[in-house]
């Protein structure tokens, strides 16, 4: 009886040490803030390009806009860098419809060529995004500025044209440098078209 007596003195101290041991990692990480609203975006195409200026967007690009909120709360203090507090990366899948047309501007339908990409996104230059002193929201966006893509099929004495221009399946990744905002991946699944007509870069 004295040995099972110890056994359960030994047993209970065991017992409440595996109770009281995990009690400092019971404290919840922070939750992700919350996608609010989004819009995907298609930049038009300019008209009569020689190349792609990325400044100028003279082949088009695409994005997507955000609006993030759950910032009430949080430290917004303890970035890991001075330069933002974080940046919006993704990637989405655009597709533009190339073709040819001849000398009156008719369109060559039998050269239609539809080119599909899934393209990485980021904030302009770089740059990132800041969070605001106050308030509940914040936002940013994310974007890609594609290479030309033309399929070079066109026959002398027609001219090549970009016809459509067309982002959707969206994956956006909130990357953040404040501690009380974890880094967190979003799906934004819209659409965004532009449809018309535009001479091809003539020096791609």
């Amino acid at each position: 009886m004295f040995r099972r007596a110890i056994a359960g003195a030994v047993a209970g101290v065991v017992l409440t040490a595996a109770f009281a041991a995990p009690a400092s990692a019971c404290r919840p990480s922070p939750r992700p803030v919350v996608l609010a609203s989004y819009t995907v975006v298609v930049f038009a195409p300019t008209n009569i390009p020689t190349y792609c200026d990325y400044a100028a967007v003279s082949c088009g690009g695409a994005g997507v806009q955000a609006t993030f909120s759950g910032l009430t709360g949080r430290d917004r203090s303890g970035s890991t860098t001075q330069r933002n507090d974080g940046d919006l990366t993704g990637t989405i899948q655009v597709t533009r419809v190339y073709g040819c047309a001849d000398a009156s501007g008719h369109r060559l339908h039998r050269y239609n060529t539809r080119v599909t990409q899934t393209l990485s996104m980021d904030t302009r230059q770089g740059s990132g995004y800041r969070l605001p002193a106050t308030g509940d929201t914040f936002q940013t966006g994310t974007y890609t500025f594609p290479n030309d893509g033309q399929p070079h099929n066109c026959p002398t004495g027609t001219t090549a044209m970009i016809y459509e221009f067309i982002a959707r399946h969206a994956t956006i990744t909130l990357d953040s440098t404040v501690p009380s905002i974890p880094d967190h991946t979003y799906r934004a699944p819209g659409v965004a078209r532009w449809v018309g007509a535009v001479p091809a870069p003539t020096a791609a």
